[in-house]
């Protein structure tokens, strides 16, 4: 499964670290390179991740029956089935959670209803893996508002689940809030239901190169006028990253380049000690702490 998610794409960044002039193709793969690093840097620093990712999540039968506490932060439920698959509770039987909030994502926990007219959570032969959600998953504190209007819409139908391009009105235009290009390589955008991910795009016609079928979404086939919309991280995580991708490409040829990552025991590359201040507490800011209760 191809998984993307990066918080701040190069173009976001690439005047501040390469000026006005014309940028050499070196350049510019080297930003999209710490960007990315930055990015993945950033989620594990908080031990969590800020792209939306669609996957199904098998959890054991819990001890408390009308409460299942989730191991990861959801965002929206696709389907959620119980007795080892054996039932599916429809989203009118339970509400999302997240602590003793109905009103904050991304949620961690999902409770049966007082009046539910479905049994509570159980199991069929084992307790081993009796409930699975299919869901989007990640973190987002606004997730009703993460995918923006491009103010863009597809200039021709996307007739194929192959297809490696889109065509829109206008790639560097200004998006329903003003902000501009409304299409950044490295974003992440929505069609319908399927995510793709931006690799290219060519502002003489208005064409987008696509990784089609992002982070856990399926290809299909689009109409001609379909909106396309983007997700927008967090301001606060963009900004933190940005701010991360600049210092490592600015620290790339310095005596510190032996300190740019740090990756612990399990792999997972971490936010190096001395990198900005700015940078650090953002990510103290947002790291998993959550205890469920």
């Amino acid at each position: 499964m191809a998984t993307f998610g990066v918080y701040c794409p190069y173009e976001t960044l690439q005047s501040d670290a390469l000026g006005t002039a014309t940028p050499d193709p070196d350049d510019i793969e080297e930003l999209r390179d710490y960007c990315t690093l930055a990015s993945r840097m950033f989620d594990g620093a908080c031990k969590r991740h800020f792209y939306p990712l669609i996957a199904a999540r098998d959890y054991d039968h819990p001890a408390d029956d009308t409460r299942l506490l989730l191991d990861e932060d959801l965002l929206e439920v696709s389907t959620f089935t119980t007795q080892n698959g054996d039932t599916t509770i429809t989203s009118g039987n339970y509400y999302l959670m997240c602590g003793g909030s109905y009103n904050v994502t991304p949620y961690d926990r999902i409770v049966l209803k007082s009046d539910s007219t479905q049994p509570n959570l159980s199991y069929s032969g084992t307790l081993q893996k009796a409930n699975t959600i299919t869901a989007t998953w990640g973190y987002h504190e606004d997730w009703a508002n993460a995918w923006q209007d491009s103010g863009d819409t597809l200039q021709a139908a996307i007739s194929s689940t192959t297809a490696t391009s889109c065509t829109v009105s206008d790639v560097d235009g200004a998006g329903v809030y003003g902000m501009t290009p409304r299409f950044r390589v490295q974003d992440l955008i929505k069609i319908d239901d399927e995510f793709c991910y931006v690799t290219a795009k060519n502002t003489s016609t208005n064409v987008l190169t696509l990784r089609r079928g992002a982070n856990g979404s399926t290809a299909a086939t689009h109409d001609n006028g379909s909106t396309v919309y983007v997700y927008r991280v967090m301001h606060d995580i963009e900004t933190a990253c940005r701010r991360l991708a600049k210092w490592l490409y600015d620290a790339r040829a310095s005596s510190y380049t032996d300190e740019l990552t740090t990756t612990d025991a399990a792999g997972v590359t971490r936010i190096p000690p001395n990198a900005p201040a700015l940078v650090r507490l953002v990510a103290e800011r947002y790291k998993r702490r959550r205890i469920n209760r």
